[in-house]
């Protein structure tokens, strides 16, 4: 059912009523909690230079999407007006603007998911009507408003819960939530270095919807999405104001170019028109060459925990005018955390004690039996990599390399094996890692290392440390 566009002439003022602060809104949260409900209030649509704000816009894993407007018309109000339909009118206090949603979310739809829109559904909440004054209203007026498409002030959540289960069956064939609202709601849809689209968790929603402070520090898990939910953060921003700029700092030149084919990957699929110009994305060793400091409205930086002291401190010298948005920095002030993290739950994290180098030889081999050479990554100080570079040579025929930063990471893949230190870890998809040098490795770093390989990492040590009795604490104990 669709409504009609609607204008009622005697309504001039604009309401200051909050929706959030209404007893339905609250009643719709609760039945979230007990249903298939997903709700986003203030819900963005964006496609091309097309704008859209739903004031509430409701998932139902079964039924499809409900598109809900509120008014405060009262009874005095509507049973004094002339109402009349139009075309083409935009959202004003004194009308309703369904169909023009409508068109731009089956158009929004149609262009990235390329079929058609999931059912729709429009209801309309009224929070000065109550049902008995509604049937006191002209018999035209009621045909223009439906009854069963109403939720007035007075209804109880069982009634609200049913009327939006009653406009359609359940249809256990219906897209899952990934695959609609990750085609719609673009501020919370990750693009990842695959091209794969993923609809973000709750946690993640909260983060882009939090409100930027001052000092900002984003805590997570490397797998848990920090850096997709800063490239969607910053596309917010300017998506919100064109006119803001924003820095964003990479640890490595490899990983800012990740970052940016990223975002325009990300720009690509939600099919907006955004000044992504207005990003300047650099390596900490750009940041640090500059001849000049340049400043910004938003100051964002990935894994500022693994950046060297003097980065740290140039930055909070230099951008003391910015809004700062930190991944895993060592501050504690106004931290969002991620606990979730995507990655292989089979993954084993497995304990080694013996001689590093004569265990790294075996377990190079070992894995080798089954696997090819480029499922491996050795990570260790250059030291002990060189070492092993130099004993493998005799073991394996193909090339081993150690990681020159020098030289992308791309042009060194291939069939060989890889072997890199701490300071220059990649993301990666391999499926084994080895991790050396654990005692004087940086814990920060470890823990990057140990979620590069998606199904076992295997920690060499040849004595106890603080290092490895932090690592045990976090990952043996956690597989048991």
């Amino acid at each position: 059912m669709s409504f009609s566009f609607l204008k009622f002439f005697a309504i001039k003022k604009r309401s200051n009523f909050n929706l959030k602060n209404s007893e339905v809104y609250k009643a719709f949260h609760s039945l979230a909690k007990h249903s298939n409900l997903l709700i986003f209030h203030d819900a963005r649509i964006y496609h091309h230079r097309k704008k859209s704000i739903i004031p509430l816009l409701i998932f139902d894993n079964f039924r499809g999407l409900y598109i809900i407007e509120q008014k405060a018309w009262s009874f005095k109000m509507l049973y004094n007006s002339n109402i009349e339909r139009k075309k083409n009118l935009q959202q004003q206090e004194n009308n309703l603007a369904f169909s023009s949603i409508q068109e731009l979310l089956k158009e929004k739809y149609n262009d990235t998911a390329h079929k058609d829109l999931p059912p729709l559904f429009n209801f309309l909440i009224m929070n000065n009507l109550t049902v008995n004054e509604y049937e006191k209203l002209s018999a035209s007026l009621k045909t223009l408003l439906p009854q069963s498409n109403i939720i007035f002030s007075d209804n109880s959540r069982s009634e609200i819960f049913k009327k939006i289960q009653d406009v359609s069956y359940e249809n256990p064939h219906l897209d899952s939530c990934n695959e609609i609202l990750s085609n719609l709601l673009i501020e919370y849809t990750i693009v990842n270095k695959e091209n794969e689209v993923y609809f973000c968790t709750q946690e993640q929603r909260n983060f882009i919807d939090s409100k930027l402070q001052q000092v900002n520090n984003l805590h997570g898990p490397n797998k848990s999405g920090k850096t997709a939910l800063l490239i969607l953060k910053a596309l917010q921003e300017l998506l919100r104001d064109d006119t803001k700029t924003l820095i964003v700092l990479t640890r490595t030149e490899e990983e800012k170019n990740v970052f940016t084919q990223r975002l325009l990957n990300t720009v690509k699929h939600a099919m907006v028109e955004v000044p992504i110009q207005n990003i300047n994305i650099m390596s900490s060793e750009e940041y640090m060459n500059l001849s000049a400091p340049i400043h910004a409205d938003i100051f964002m930086c990935d894994d500022a925990n693994l950046l060297k002291d003097e980065v740290r401190d140039t930055i909070n010298a230099l951008q003391k005018r910015s809004k700062l948005l930190f991944v895993n920095a060592k501050k504690e002030k106004n931290i969002f955390t991620l606990k979730k993290y995507f990655t292989n739950k089979e993954r084993k994290v497995l304990f080694h004690h013996g001689k590093q180098q004569a265990k790294a030889l075996y377990l190079v081999q070992k894995i080798l039996q089954n696997n090819e050479v480029q499922d491996i990554i050795v990570i260790g100080k250059q030291k002990s990599l060189q070492m092993l570079q130099d004993d493998l040579k005799h073991f394996i025929p193909e090339d081993v390399i150690v990681f020159n930063k020098s030289i992308p990471c791309s042009s060194q893949d291939g069939r060989r094996l890889f072997l890199c230190n701490y300071a220059n870890i990649k993301e990666s998809f391999v499926k084994h890692a080895i991790l050396l040098d654990i005692k004087s490795a940086n814990i920060h770093e470890l823990d990057y290392a140990l979620q590069i390989a998606s199904q076992d990492v295997h920690i060499i040590y040849e004595e106890e440390s603080d290092n490895i009795n932090i690592l045990r604490q976090r990952y043996e104990n956690s597989q048991k």
